[in-house]
């Protein structure tokens, strides 16, 4: 198997919340193949991906946008810029089917939403939270995301 299968067989046992370099991390203390640094480092990025509870005010819902997949298909995502007490700004993606299982109704500039154990990474586009199978988005209204809950 090589890395990248290796990678995604880890991101899938863990219900899509791991990113790619959690994954890889968690790959490498399995094997034995890691330093303090990067376990305390993978310590830290898998309590801030699962079992968090997270508030933040919305300050745009930018629309729903089309993209290329990786396979060539084409794909659709919803993106949200929020903000958090501190003042950091992020975005938060829905993707693909996750559109339809999301009250586009709440999404309400100046809103607060609640996201509950939401999957968060840090790329080029700054920092992002998706859902993933796990997470709940909420506001004062009620549930957002999934909106059948």
């Amino acid at each position: 198997m090589d890395k990248t299968e290796e990678i995604n067989k880890k991101i899938q046992e863990f219900g899509g919340l791991l990113d790619e370099q959690t994954a890889l991390l968690l790959i490498e203390y399995e094997s034995g193949k890691i330093s303090d640094e990067k376990r305390s480092k993978l310590k830290a990025r898998i309590e801030r991906m699962l079992n968090s509870y997270q508030e933040f005010l919305i300050l745009e819902d930018e629309g729903i946008k089309e993209y290329r997949k990786k396979d060539g298909q084409p794909g659709r995502y919803l993106a949200l810029r929020i903000v958090d007490q501190s003042g950091a700004e992020a975005r938060l993606l829905f993707w693909d089917a996750q559109i339809e299982m999301a009250d586009r109704k709440g999404f309400v500039p100046g809103e607060r939403l609640i996201l509950i154990n939401c999957s968060r990474s840090e790329g080029k586009y700054g920092v992002t939270y998706t859902p993933g199978p796990s997470g709940t988005v909420r506001s004062d209204r009620g549930v957002l995301y999934p909106a059948n809950k």
